[in-house]
């Protein structure tokens, strides 16, 4: 009778060790082969992770250069950094999809959940994603870039462009002041720098005023401000003559091409000019009287 209990528990004993060690195998068979799969998913995923962000950004790079007269560094840099993040974020959910299917995850559970969530985090972000993608367009098509004077009718406000970023657009206002506006409320924009800008100068004259030696002083100052601004003055000045200005004046008008950027400046340059030149001949300019 011992002799059978001790067969039936060898028996089991066996049978249970047998069973372990087939389950062990096919466990430590899974195990490997899972491990096999995740080396070569990490590997393809470095291999096109370099690829994106050497190969296709460069190329992207270049092909934009290339594309287009005005392309700054840093509107190329934030084309290729927002094509580069786009391209990893993809690539990183497929790596991380990948994983989780190796490892067993429920990923239509967990991808249901996050459906949901998305909604509602959706409806939160609404101006965030009106932000970017505006914000995509500007630097897309170019609308302006950093260093450009650029003015906002519906914002009243007018400045250098500072930054342009995906999600805001940064402006220096002639007082200092640094606006940040997001790029889903830009809607009307006036770039003051893809043209030359002109610069008109008028001169005030009256009825006493000597005409002709005016119009002799002019043209020769004109003649000697293009000379030595011809850097800076985009073609030859134009002299329009005698125009009507307020309250019934009259004032002898030049107009000035001049680069962007500098019109402020040079206005004063040739104001200054005409007036020592009207100085020096004994011409003044007629007294401004204001009623009221």
């Amino acid at each position: 009778m011992e002799e059978l209990e001790v067969d039936i528990e060898l028996t089991l004993w066996d049978e249970l060790r047998t069973l372990f060690s087939n389950r062990w195998g096919e466990m430590a068979v899974d195990l490997v082969e899972v491990i096999i799969q995740l080396v070569l998913f990490t590997i393809l995923f470095i291999i096109l992770r370099y690829i994106i962000n050497h190969l296709l950004t460069d190329r992207l790079a270049t092909h934009i250069s290339k594309g287009t007269r005005r392309s700054s560094k840093q509107r190329v840099s934030t084309i290729t950094n927002l094509v580069k993040n786009g391209f990893n974020y993809i690539l990183y959910f497929i790596y991380a999809y990948i994983i989780l299917s190796l490892f067993g995850f429920p990923i239509g559970t967990l991808v249901a959940s996050a459906g949901i969530a998305g909604i509602a985090l959706g409806f939160g972000a609404q101006e965030f994603v009106t932000d970017v993608i505006n914000g995509f367009f500007i630097i897309l098509e170019n609308h302006f870039e950093v260093g450009d004077f650029i003015s906002l009718p519906e914002k009243e406000i007018s400045g250098t462009i500072y930054n342009v970023g995906i999600r805001s657009t940064e402006i220096r206002a002639a007082t200092g002041f640094l606006y940040y506006i997001p790029n889903s409320e830009i809607r009307l924009v006036m770039n003051q720098s893809r043209q030359p800008i002109s610069v008109m100068i008028d001169l005030p004259i009256d009825d006493e005023s000597r005409i002709k030696e005016i119009m002799k002083i002019v043209e020769a100052e004109t003649a000697k401000l293009y000379q030595d601004y011809q850097e800076e003055i985009t073609k030859e000045p134009n002299i329009d003559g005698i125009v009507r200005g307020e309250n019934q004046t009259f004032n002898y008008r030049v107009n000035f091409s001049v680069i962007n950027g500098r019109q402020y400046a040079l206005t004063s340059v040739f104001y200054q000019a005409y007036l020592l030149a009207f100085q020096e001949n004994g011409i003044k300019f007629p007294t401004s009287s204001f009623n009221g």
